[in-house]
């Protein structure tokens, strides 16, 4: 069986949005909403909910019926084998949507879980859908965010079969600090709540070729761990270990 998902209950995140605030989500930041579909947009969604590292939004396999907006913290997708063994599919940040599927499809067939404390919105997929037939903008946005998911995805799937330890690792940090960097988040030392056994879930390696990795930009001077946390020192050295473009990401097509 596999290990227990990390988590990292301590790690500090900001939570100071508004109830109902979706100004800063992905929804609303992917395409220019008027202001008419960004106030239909804050009616639908629900209020605020703390949540705690750990707590699991969506489990593989089950219904759901409510699309979970992350307000602030950390979260993942992830799919399990039969015999416990588990690839993490998505790192999620405050704004993303965990859940963009549940649009349109009753079960989800991967597992959503927090791995900080944070808090979501629920916006239910009959709001969702009344929303996306009256509004373009919003229907629009909600495209567009499911292709760049799948862009996402097709860059993980590269790495995984045709990177290396070091550079994949190195290439993965750099997606998550140009999406931090999209989200709000200030410059400068950015900091990761990423254990060696979770980044193991997202790279397909084990433990400990996770851990010559991270010694090895370590030693360069690129990051720093501690307890389960690392700290980004140079994004550009990481950039030229992972030959990082982050193109895929379509971070200049918003219109």
């Amino acid at each position: 069986m596999s290990r227990p998902l990390a988590t990292t209950s301590g790690f500090r995140v900001s939570t100071h949005k508004e109830p109902s605030d979706v100004a800063g989500t992905r929804l609303v930041t992917a395409g220019c909403l008027s202001l008419e579909e960004r106030g239909a947009l804050e009616e639908a969604v629900s209020r605020v909910r703390n949540v705690a590292a750990g707590a699991e939004l969506g489990q593989e396999g089950l219904a759901g019926s409510d699309l979970n907006i992350l307000v602030a913290g950390w979260a993942c997708r992830y799919k399990s084998t039969h015999d416990g063994h588990r690839q993490l599919t998505a790192l999620l940040l405050a704004g993303d949507i965990c859940n963009l599927d549940c649009l349109l499809f009753d079960r989800t067939d991967y597992g959503l879980r927090m791995l900080t404390d944070g808090s979501v919105l629920a916006l239910s997929r009959a709001r969702a859908q009344t929303l996306a037939a009256r509004y373009p903008g919003i229907a629009r946005s909600f495209t567009r965010l499911a292709l760049v998911e799948n862009a996402a995805l097709r860059q993980w799937a590269l790495n995984l079969g045709r990177r290396f330890a070091i550079p994949h690792l190195a290439h993965f940090f750099c997606e998550l600090v140009v999406r931090l960097e999209e989200g709000g988040s200030d410059r400068g030392p950015h900091k990761l709540p990423l254990g060696r056994d979770l980044l193991a879930d997202v790279l397909g390696l084990t433990p400990i070729h996770v851990s010559r990795a991270m010694k090895q930009l370590r030693a360069e001077g690129l990051v720093v761990s501690n307890r389960g946390t690392i700290t980004i020192i140079d994004v550009d050295g990481l950039r030229r270990i992972g030959k990082f473009d982050p193109a895929y990401l379509h971070l200049s097509d918003v219109s």
